[in-house]
């Protein structure tokens, strides 16, 4: 019986979307699926809810009425990515496909487009960060570090952020040059997690959340390939020429709002493909990430000299 692609690619479309969540060291600035209004395409609307504020309770009158409006808003997914892959007839056939296509995707997306979303997402998260909350500068001694985080934690709190909506992301390599102070190294701790989430358990400074990132996800600016021009026929991304690399991010757990679509994938047969005697598998992902204006001013990125 021959092979329904149709019915093939749901199935690749489920599995990858699950592994790309479980995948991203981002994934904690994802938007509940619930929270967002997406038809295909380009574009997703996500919710503004603004309520007014307490008023004196009337013995007579009781309670004043107080206003609530809900607004959808619409954004535009800037980054816009895709591939097709070519897997020769002569080499795969309906027997193995699945197998063979599944080894091939699960590679490209754990080696190319979970490194390339968690790159955007954090160098989109430095360029909206406010001068007076960007510092460079190298640690080489480990109390200073744990010195500079905990001021800027305190500069959360100052501004009304709860200790448990903070989450430090920082690079392995200043993990491990803070894990050397002994003032930090009190303040570690892992908590367990639940049954059945990702991870086992958390690091934590303190009640605030520890993301390890590796460096070269970790840095300010990216330069993403089209996968035509010369130079980039590779496509992918890279550092870019002037980017600095990031020691670590502080900023609410709510401020930054990432969404990432996988439009639908689509197979083509050997006998379908008009191109080539292959089969053929066609990726495309929107992703992109939003920070409110009102939680700029709370973003606080620390990058080397």
């Amino acid at each position: 019986m021959a092979l329904n692609t149709v019915e093939a690619a749901k199935i690749f479309q489920t599995a990858l979307d699950k592994k790309v969540e479980k995948q991203l060291t981002s994934a904690w600035m994802e938007v509940p699926s619930n929270f967002v209004q997406y038809d295909g395409g380009d574009e997703v609307k996500l919710p503004s809810i603004v309520v007014d504020g307490l008023g004196n309770y009337d013995r007579d009158g009781g309670y004043t009425v107080g206003g609530v409006t809900l607004s959808w808003n619409t954004y535009k997914l800037t980054q816009d990515r895709g591939r097709a892959f070519l897997l020769d007839a002569m080499m795969v056939n309906e027997t193995n496909f699945i197998l063979t296509a599944t080894n091939v995707m699960d590679e490209f997306q754990r080696t190319q487009v979970v490194p390339e979303i968690d790159a955007y997402r954090y160098s989109k998260l430095a360029a909206v960060a406010k001068s007076d909350n960007t510092t460079a500068k190298s640690y080489t001694k480990p109390d200073e570090l744990y010195s500079a985080i905990k001021k800027d934690i305190a500069k959360l709190q100052d501004a009304g952020v709860d200790f448990g909506n903070i989450i430090l992301t920082i690079s392995a390599g200043a993990l491990s040059t803070l894990e050397e102070s002994e003032m930090a190294a009190r303040r570690m701790n892992y908590t367990k997690l639940a049954d059945g989430e990702v991870g086992g358990r958390i690091l934590k400074i303190g009640d605030v959340e520890v993301n390890v990132v590796p460096q070269n996800r970790l840095v300010t600016e990216i330069q993403v390939n089209d996968g035509k021009t010369s130079g980039q026929e590779k496509g992918g991304w890279a550092k870019a020429s002037t980017a600095k690399d990031i020691n670590y991010i502080l900023c609410p757990k709510d401020a930054p709002q990432a969404v990432t679509k996988q439009d639908i994938i689509r197979i083509f047969s050997p006998e379908q493909n008009q191109k080539a005697n292959a089969w053929s598998i066609d990726y495309r992902r929107f992703h992109d990430l939003w920070v409110p204006e009102s939680k700029k001013s709370l973003v606080i990125v620390s990058t080397t000299a």
